[in-house]
């Protein structure tokens, strides 16, 4: 994507997908799981990479960097060939694989936001589907991210006092007991549904009065319309949080 950008000349963009590279994949995840399963050779070749790319918006100091790390000082960077990326079926087999564990971590931490569980807590996880394999083949990984004590598999009963988290064909419930109150959870997202709900019934019947949207400016009416779109798409969540406690 990045060369792309650079051929169109779209230099903003070309910026903006090695930013998100950077930090939300090489720090976030590279690193992080380098510090569970070290593959020197792998975070060498990555960050190798990353400094090519920023190496025409930023020269000098990816040169620096580039000579500290003793890549290979017989070349500049400045001359260095153009990274290109021909990946094989294996590569993008095992892509789509940890982008799935990635996934389920990234969903795991959304739900501890959501409920206010800390961060700390190690839980317990519940799994099925088709693409269970794929965890318990990266099992360390996933604990250690996801602050996950014990990945328990199940048939067709759903534990109790669990949520449940869908990541593609998997099937993932995070149980609760003793973690946090379901009836209470689920009594605070009713009662949100409800005023959400009030909320949007309102902004509906001002965008339906004639009257508003013939003497209002239209930015106004815009604005209006922006809120009642912002509030469905809370509102879907709200759903979403009360249809996966279980």
């Amino acid at each position: 994507d990045v060369t792309r950008h650079l051929e169109r000349y779209e230099l903003s963009l070309a910026t903006e997908e090695l930013r998100d590279f950077t930090w939300g994949d090489f720090a976030d995840w590279y690193v992080e799981v380098h510090k569970i399963e070290k593959n020197d050779e792998l975070l060498r070749f990555v960050f190798d990479i990353i400094l090519k790319l920023w190496h025409p918006f930023m020269p000098f100091i990816t040169e620096a960097i580039h000579q500290t790390f003793h890549f290979d000082k017989s070349e500049f960077l400045m001359i260095s060939r153009w990274p290109t990326f021909p990946e094989t079926p294996k590569e993008i087999a095992d892509e789509n694989r940890f982008e799935l564990v990635k996934n389920l971590i990234i969903a795991i931490r959304n739900t501890r936001a959501t409920y206010h569980i800390e961060p700390a807590q190690k839980m317990t996880v519940s799994v099925r589907g088709a693409s269970e394999k794929t965890i318990r083949d990266n099992e360390e990984i996933f604990k250690r991210l996801a602050r996950v004590s014990e990945i328990r598999t199940i048939g067709t009963d759903i534990p109790e006092n669990s949520i449940l988290i869908q990541v593609g064909l998997l099937q993932a419930f995070l149980h609760l007991d003793g973690i946090i109150d379901i009836a209470q959870e689920r009594a605070r997202f009713e009662k949100e549904k409800t005023e959400k709900m009030a909320y949007i019934t309102s902004l509906q019947a001002k965008l339906d009065n004639k009257n508003f949207i013939e003497r209002a400016k239209p930015e106004i009416v815009k604005v209006e319309q922006i809120k009642l779109d912002a509030a469905q798409e809370e509102l879907v969540k709200i759903e979403h949080h009360l249809a996966s406690l279980l």
